[in-house]
């Protein structure tokens, strides 16, 4: 069912404080985009993001002011099984501005052939003794001695047993879409968890677009108006969702272009963390993708991985300081960007360890939140991910997945916090408190 609405609204701006901690400074709190509040469910009261303006607001255009569905406070992200029937997605955060080295195989001794094994049986084969032959003699020649066996060959690598995984990369056919002479809103692809926006006008105003989900916080974005698609997740599970296309008139005023509410029925609990969006942008041609490719080459199972996958990055991403204090709001994360020139803030070691484990088919949110540092001090913007693996397993000693649930995993303090401190960080369940996922 859709319903479309053609008024004018009246947007406010969030304020973003950057503070020291975290280094998302540039994380995406949404400030310049709609007003949000923040809070928790747990372990914190949660705070709601604050709605636009009431309709008794001055008006523009000669129009009533509506004002879009109020935001609900975000929920704490809970971990979903696999066989839950619809499990919801965690919170979202809501506004974009918060190698291991494959070892040499051991030498052979030079006066041995070496012979590879068959990847089943991890025994290598031994040479056949030879007999020796003793010097003549009037009594019976004794037992032949056998030779020496020759060191062991090296076991041939075993390549990693699943099949390449095929990106699902977001379509626009047309079947669904609110669609006017200045904007298109497809929703043909509701049930794998995402919309695509355009906005096909010449402007030089700011546009936003707006998704109020069933529950949690109203998610805010900005998009430019250059004809091309971009696209939204709809990460707040099965219900209700309305998609709001709005163009500034002036100040924090803003009037609606296009907008319509759909009920969302998602084909699969992971679907909309398993493609492309604004956020984590990607492709099979992304280096991103193809690095993640090779990494995993060898991993025998899901958590071998994600691990090879953490690890690369955790090892090959410094924190980038100078960025922190300088970033804009409104900042988009390029993952490529972050793979070549091997450093970035939070908001993009989260996007590049996304985008490389969704490329191989494994579920990953980007989470948005606050958090607190190794040492116990706030950071009011971060961004960590949740991974999820059907298979069992540890990383490091400390994160543990247990083929049932999302496991928190956060690649920034990763890279630099020690084991013991990470991991009481990300299991005691008061270090992060997320807001909005994408």
């Amino acid at each position: 069912m859709s319903r479309k609405t053609g008024i004018i609204v009246i947007l406010g701006f969030l304020l973003f404080i950057p503070l020291p901690g975290c280094g998302t400074d540039a994380l995406p709190s949404d400030p310049d985009v709609l007003p949000i509040d923040s809070g928790f469910q747990s372990p914190a009261p949660p705070t709601a993001e604050p709605s636009i303006p009431d309709p008794s607001q001055p008006e523009v255009s000669g129009q009533e002011p509506e004002t879009p569905p109020p935001s609900d406070e975000p929920p704490v992200e809970t971990p979903s099984p696999i066989d839950s029937p619809a499990p919801d997605s965690p919170p979202p955060d809501e506004s974009p501005t918060p190698d291991v080295p494959v070892s040499a195989p051991e030498q052979v001794s030079p006066s041995v052939t070496p012979v590879v094994t068959n990847p089943s049986s991890p025994t290598p084969d031994a040479a056949s003794p030879s007999p020796t032959q003793q010097a003549a003699s009037p009594s019976p020649s004794p037992s032949p001695l056998p030779s020496p066996s020759p060191s062991p060959t090296p076991e041939e690598k075993k390549l990693n047993p699943r099949k390449a995984y095929t990106i699902p990369m977001p379509a626009q056919p047309g079947t669904a879409a609110e669609e006017n002479e200045k904007a298109v809103i497809d929703y043909s692809n509701t049930k794998d968890g995402y919309v695509c926006v355009k906005y096909t006008a010449e402007t030089t105003n700011a546009l936003k677009v707006q998704i109020t989900p069933p529950k949690g916080s109203v998610y805010n974005y900005n998009i430019e108006p250059d004809g091309k698609y971009e696209t939204f997740p709809l990460s707040e599970g099965n219900g209700s969702y309305t998609i709001g296309l709005y163009e500034q008139v002036e100040g924090n005023k803003y009037a609606t272009v296009a907008a319509v509410t759909v009920d969302v029925s998602l084909s699969d609990q992971f679907a909309p963390f398993l493609r492309p969006n604004q956020f984590v942008n990607y492709s099979k041609d992304s280096q991103a993708t193809k690095k993640a490719a090779e990494l995993i080459k060898y991993s025998q199972n899901l958590v071998e991985e994600i691990g090879e996958i953490y690890t690369y990055i955790t090892g090959h991403i410094t924190y980038d300081k100078a960025k922190a204090s300088n970033v804009k709001s409104g900042y988009l994360p390029s993952v490529d960007a972050t793979l070549r020139d091997g450093k970035g803030i939070c908001f993009d070691y989260a996007a590049l360890m996304t985008a490389m484990l969704r490329s191989q088919g494994i579920p990953c949110k980007l989470v948005i939140g606050e958090a607190k540092d190794a040492k116990g001090n706030d950071v009011p913007s971060h961004a960590w991910i949740s991974a999820y693996s059907k298979d069992t397993g540890w990383i490091d000693d400390v994160i543990q997945f247990d083929g049932k649930s999302w496991k928190l995993m956060d690649p920034t303090y990763g890279a630099s916090a020690n084991s013991k401190d990470l991991e009481k960080m990300t299991t005691d369940g008061k270090s992060y408190r997320p807001k909005f996922t994408r």
